[in-house]
């Protein structure tokens, strides 16, 4: 009679529960095994790191097609598994998604705008639909001069993404009319026009925007308290 054991997963730091007929440490996905490896015996993977680094760029290179295959099988097979080890991994690791996308931005604003640009180009037809879209929603909530010029004198003459004076200050929607904002004047901040253009029709959520803000003033020459005043951010104003 063959016994069908629960076991948690070898992996480090890793507590998914695995099903087994085995009593050897079991893992719950390739990743899993090989961390279970290195944390079995760290001095000799450290010690052989090129060498394996090696090892396995000529194993992939002589083994292309095999390996793509394999993938594409456990891939088919383990979906949800993937998006869920996935979704956890973005939720623990938020704070390292953010810096290294505004690093990247930073070393690819040229890029960045091209590839807008590009896609603006080959695909006329959804950016009129999305303008469209857009003069519909402000249509349907107009807001009267008045009633702008009072919300303007409220906020001032600072972004209130980079908190700098400016000369030249554009209507910003802090949640996009795209990503399902509202065109009324509790959802208008006054943003330099640099700030506005980066800024575009980026929305994260209300706990997601001060690392949104922070993205967008990457490389600014802005204030040392601007990222506390993002930190403690409450919809203010």
């Amino acid at each position: 009679m063959t016994i069908t054991l629960e076991k948690t997963c070898g992996g480090p730091d890793c507590s998914k529960l695995v099903t087994s007929k085995h009593h050897a440490a079991i893992y719950c996905s390739p990743y899993c095994a090989r961390r279970g490896q290195i944390a079995r015996n760290p001095e000799y993977y450290e010690g052989h790191k090129e060498e394996r680094k090696q090892y396995l760029r000529e194993y992939y290179q002589a083994n292309k097609s095999t390996k793509k295959e394999r993938d594409r099988k456990y891939v088919r097979a383990n979906r949800d598994r993937i998006a869920a080890y996935q979704a956890d991994w973005r939720d623990a690791n938020r704070a390292r998604i953010a810096a290294n996308r505004r690093e990247w931005l930073a070393a690819n604003r040229d890029r960045t705008r091209q590839n807008t640009r590009n896609w603006k180009a080959k695909n006329p037809e959804i950016v009129t639909l999305q303008n469209r879209a857009r003069r519909h929603l402000k249509r349907e909530t107009p807001i009267s001069r008045d009633a702008l010029a009072a919300r303007r004198a409220f906020l001032g003459d600072t972004c209130w993404i980079c908190h700098r004076h400016a000369l030249k200050l554009t209507w910003d929607h802090v949640k996009p009319l795209s990503k399902g904002g509202a065109h009324m004047l509790s959802n208008l901040r006054l943003a330099c026009v640099s700030c506005n253009s980066r800024k575009g029709a980026k929305w994260s959520g209300v706990p997601g925007l001060p690392s949104l803000l922070g993205e967008i003033t990457a490389g600014l020459n802005v204030n040392k308290g601007v990222q506390a005043a993002y930190n403690g951010y409450g919809g203010r104003r």
